[in-house]
């Protein structure tokens, strides 16, 4: 973060300032009726549906709308959540949850959590105050309703000096999530993972399975039977009617993948037509989301390794764990079986020994 480092003089001022809002802070938590310790798993859970965020709570709703003291299982600081509930369909309306924290003198973070399903909104939100600068993470879905925006989501990052004169703000907006994390990987990964990472939900950079099948392309060979089927339908793709060309590739369209797309990526196409090499492309390119480059690098990037052993589908994680073993640690230890949270707690610690820094 870019923040000019105040001057002796205004050194005073900037703690006497800290501790105001620490004092201000524990007043208005210790006036809430307490909830107690919760982990986040009992107050809310998000999960990739389709390409969109989806949020959902398993708490009852708080008395009367109000704000009540939680302390949250691995985020330290003050909290206070608020939940509402439809009165007859118990159907979740409201959700908020905020921590803060004072770990040390001029030191304070803010998190929030808040969904409006009604609106199809869901914000998360980061401010850390160093030595009076700020610095600002938000993301923001619109799920789109009747009334409401189109569907989008938005990372904002800000930042601000303790003297105001330096401030920096940044927007990078998607259709949806996925679409965010592929168009802005770097910014995503310095920004938005440790802020999910933070919520316990790094799952959520679990990759598409598309893109881990293309990923994981260079170590499956073609299937003869789905080869053969394609090899039957290539005379098609060279008809003069584009009735029996539109057929062939709605009947490649229903090929099992990844062996359809693996099929045709190992093809030697040296003797095909022009006319069926572009119905090949056109065939790949809805399962092709990367350049071959790009998917070549992730095949290495450890980050992106133990993200797929988030996947549900095994044949990810078996492919992930192997490229692991053999970049690290041949008898490098992960049960492929276990369930997702089990799983994810055992990525968690893989990290820290693998990515440390990041």
């Amino acid at each position: 973060m870019s923040i000019a480092v105040p001057s002796r003089a205004a050194d005073d001022e900037i703690l006497k300032q800290w501790e105001m809002q620490k004092s201000l802070s524990e007043k208005f938590f210790s006036d809430m009726q307490v909830l107690g310790d919760r982990r986040i798993e009992d107050l809310f859970h998000i999960r990739l549906e389709g390409k969109v965020l989806a949020f959902s709570s398993p708490s009852a709703g708080t008395p009367g709308e109000k704000q009540m003291r939680v302390r949250v299982e691995g985020i330290p600081g003050n909290g206070y959540v608020a939940i509402h509930r439809d009165p007859i369909t118990r159907v979740l309306d409201r959700f908020e949850l905020s921590v803060t924290d004072f770990p040390r003198p001029n030191r304070a973070t803010t998190l929030q959590i808040r969904c409006e399903p009604d609106k199809g909104r869901l914000y998360i939100t980061q401010t850390s105050e160093i030595d009076g600068g700020h610095q600002h993470t938000m993301l923001l879905q619109e799920r789109g309703s009747e009334g409401y925006t189109a569907p989008f989501i938005q990372l904002s990052v800000s930042n601000s000096s303790a003297d105001g004169h330096t401030a920096q703000q940044s927007e990078y907006s998607a259709a949806d999530f996925v679409s965010l994390l592929h168009e802005n990987p770097e910014v995503v990964s310095l920004y938005l993972r440790p802020l999910l990472r933070r919520i316990e939900h790094e799952q959520l950079f679990s990759p598409d399975p598309t893109t881990a099948w293309e990923v994981f392309s260079d170590i499956r060979a073609a299937d003869p039977v789905v080869m053969r089927k394609i090899n039957e339908l290539l005379p098609k793709f060279n008809d003069t009617q584009y009735r029996v060309r539109r057929a062939a590739m709605a009947e490649m369209k229903k090929l099992p993948q990844p062996a359809g797309a693996d099929s045709v990526r190992h093809m030697n196409r040296a003797g095909l037509t022009p006319q069926q090499n572009v119905m090949l492309d056109l065939y790949l390119a809805p399962l092709t989301p990367m350049p071959e480059a790009q998917a070549s690098r992730l095949r290495s990037d450890p980050t992106f390794l133990l993200d797929c052993l988030y996947s549900e589908d095994i044949l990810v994680r078996r492919a992930a764990l192997d490229r692991l073993r053999t970049l690290f640690h041949p008898e490098m230890e992960f049960d492929l079986d276990a369930p997702a949270d089990v799983r994810a707690l055992s990525v968690a610690n893989l990290r820290k020994q693998i990515t440390p820094g990041r």
